[in-house]
């Protein structure tokens, strides 16, 4: 009996999917608009960083193999309504059941859901992932990124070589979720394995500290905001011999939307939001290409959010770029032949254009978008364009044990 009502609750519940979705595109198709929130009629979902499911086309193949099955059952989850909210609600509810034991026994950091690799502070309401563990693993990555480096500018003698880390929240130094792992590796750590390694070149020192943390990066996403990005910038032109010339930080230009980080989105944690703030800078009109295509300033920082009705927007892509193998961005206010080669992930995006201020020509290159790339090295770029004055390696303490950054310094 208990088989024969659980069958029929199964069959129910699919049946209302079904016309919930068959409903949905049908008004779809009739002209009718629904709001973003409410997911119907989008083509990507940015919580989870994808693109919805397309209905399947049918065929003899795909029935026998169950494919089609399965795409359908894909399809189907993918565009029931409300579903993204759904998903949050359903991680709150277990959040709460999380918070609810941890309060006893004094935990004010805690999972946002059972399984989640995020963790959530609700003593200053910030988001991380769980603390990097010091394995042999991790440090011989370090360590092989650090040799390479090392080596690469021993290759080019007449180039100046410099590489900063700013931490990550699972790295920074006295944060208080390292007592969640045992052995956790801090950014100390990481610089550490860095100047061992380094006799040629320079590393740029920024403060990893949790007390920076809280006051120079967003609380809800990895990256810096713009105080601590520049602060990174002062450091990285100081260190290039420029420091009587650092771009004046201007008054607050930009405000986004609630901002709701990458590490709200892993935690589908909606509890806390912030926003993200640009300031305004006095710059040359550069010439800019990406990719080797001809673009404006424009492709830069971007003045307008597209996706401000979308909850879970990446706003710092929106406001400044997504992720591009190659920029080249010329200077027309200097004609001394001076060239910048920046090698960095996304927390370059933000400054790349104050350091382009200081040379002729500036180029920027991200490894980890390997689509772009097609695996193309460090010294590959420096024989392209002659040789560069400096060359500056800007990667957050995670991305340094990447696989495809090590490959680039070879």
């Amino acid at each position: 009996m208990q088989h024969k009502i659980a069958n029929t609750l199964t069959i129910v519940l699919f049946s209302a999917v079904l016309l919930s979705v068959i409903g949905t595109e049908a008004l779809l198709h009739m002209g009718i608009d629904f709001p973003t929130w409410t997911g119907i009629g989008q083509k990507k979902t940015a919580l989870e960083g994808r693109t919805y499911t397309k209905m399947p086309k049918p065929s003899l193949s795909s029935f026998q193999s169950g494919d089609f099955q399965d795409q359908c059952e894909g399809y189907l989850a993918d565009n029931l309504p409300f579903r993204e909210s759904a998903l949050v609600l359903n991680a709150r509810l277990q959040g709460s059941v999380i918070s609810t034991a941890a309060l006893p026994l004094g935990y004010k950091a805690y999972p946002t859901f059972f399984d989640s690799d995020i963790v959530y502070n609700s003593e200053d309401g910030t988001l991380s992932d769980i603390p990097a563990q010091d394995t042999p693993e991790l440090r011989k990555k370090l360590e092989s990124f650090a040799r390479n480096f090392e080596g690469l500018a021993g290759s080019y003698p007449q180039t100046n070589f410099f590489v900063m880390s700013p931490p990550r929240a699972n790295y920074v130094d006295n944060s208080p979720l390292t007592a969640l792992v045992p052995d956790a590796i801090g950014q100390d750590d990481v610089k550490e394995i860095l100047s061992g390694a380094t006799r040629d070149s320079v590393v740029i020192d920024y403060p990893s500290d949790y007390e920076t943390r809280l006051k120079w990066f967003y609380r809800t996403d990895h990256h810096w905001n713009m105080d601590g990005a520049y602060e990174g910038y002062k450091a990285i032109a100081e260190a290039l011999g420029f420091g009587d010339e650092i771009v004046e930080k201007g008054g607050v230009v930009y405000e986004s939307p609630l901002f709701y980080g990458a590490y709200a989105r892993d935690g589908l944690f909606d509890g806390e939001s912030e926003v993200l703030y640009d300031y305004g800078f006095d710059l040359p009109d550069y010439g800019v290409k990406i990719n080797g295509k001809e673009k404006s300033m424009d492709s830069l920082v971007h003045d307008t959010d597209k996706k401000a009705d979308v909850k879970f927007s990446s706003r710092y892509s929106n406001r400044f770029h997504h992720e591009y193998a190659q920029i080249q961005i010329t200077n027309p206010e200097k004609h001394d032949q001076s060239k910048l080669l920046l090698v960095g992930d996304s927390f370059t995006d933000c400054i790349e254009r104050l350091l382009a201020s200081h040379f002729q020509t500036t180029v920027v290159f991200d490894p980890r978008d390997t689509a772009g790339n097609d695996g193309t090295t460090v010294s590959e770029i420096i024989e392209a364009y002659g040789g560069f004055d400096d060359v500056v390696f800007l990667f957050n303490s995670t991305a340094l044990s990447r696989s495809d950054v090590i490959a680039t310094t070879k």
